[in-house]
């Protein structure tokens, strides 16, 4: 029970770090073209899922694991 909570909250956290990078990077698409892409979407990615990472592992393994992968849908949905 604690794990699932607390592997939620840190799921929020993550998510609005990756928010935040993503608002940005959508707001410089809208004056230029941004060269490297890719890679500039992926900073978004990696840093919500490294902060999910290091801050949730502890947890029971099921449960970090299944946050992850929320994690990793939210982030994308956002992108796209």
């Amino acid at each position: 029970m604690v794990a699932n909570y607390r592997c939620n909250e840190i799921k929020e956290e993550a998510l609005e770090l990756a928010k935040e990078d993503i608002a940005a990077l959508k707001k410089k698409t809208d004056v230029e073209i941004i060269s490297g892409f890719k890679e500039a979407c992926m900073v978004p990615v990696t840093n919500a899922i490294k902060h999910y990472d290091e801050n949730a592992n502890q947890y029971q393994t099921k449960v970090f694991q299944k946050v992850r992968k929320e994690v990793v849908g939210g982030i994308m949905q956002s992108l796209f």
